[in-house]
Order: structure tokens, then C-alpha cells, then sequence
């Protein structure tokens, strides 16, 4: 999975090796959300087994199902170069 955050919009992506299609097929863009900030975010991310919970700034951005996805790697990148980002307090609990 890949959550993709670009100013005030977000998508999350299921897939991997360069093929990723969007959790909902409804989705081909990014969806508008007034919770993400186009500066600076604090997300949360939480998975556990086949669930997955995704917050933002405190509050629910999407939560999914996928008995696919049970386990797997963290992964934190930029897609764009010359961008600048921060990731902070990271933390990964077993």
C-alpha cells in the first residue's frame, strides 16, 4: 500500500513493483480533503493483521480491510525531487 499526500488532496494506492491501483477504483485522481494541510501533517498510521488505519492531524482519513496484506515493510519517500520533507518521531511498534 502507498498513501500518496499532495497539498490538500490524498489517494492510497495497493500494489507493487511499479503496478499500483487505486483502493477505490472510483478513484483515478487524488480526492480533495480538508483535513490534509499543504505544509505540514502529522499522520498516523496503523495496521494490524488486515486492517489498516490512516489519520490525519486527528482525524480518520481512510480505514480498509485486505486479508492480502497481513504483513509487510514501511516504507517513507519523496516522489518529487527538489522537494523538502521532514519525517519526525517515527516509530514502528510490534
Amino acid at each position: 500500500y502507498t498513501l500518496n499526500l499532495s497539498r490538500n488532496a490524498f489517494n492510497v494506492f495497493r500494489g507493487a513493483n511499479n503496478y499500483w491501483v487505486p483502493v477505490n477504483p472510483d478513484t483515478k485522481g487524488l480526492t480533495p480533503s480538508s483535513i490534509i494541510d499543504p505544509k505540514k501533517n502529522h499522520v498516523i498510521i496503523r495496521m494490524k493483521g488486515p486492517s489498516f488505519e490512516i489519520d490525519v492531524n486527528g482525524a480518520s482519513l481512510i480505514n480498509l480491510s485486505d486479508f492480502a496484506y497481513t504483513h509487510g515493510h514501511v516504507n517513507l519517500w519523496v516522489e518529487t525531487a527538489g522537494q523538502s520533507v521532514v519525517f519526525s518521531n517515527v516509530q514502528v511498534k510490534g
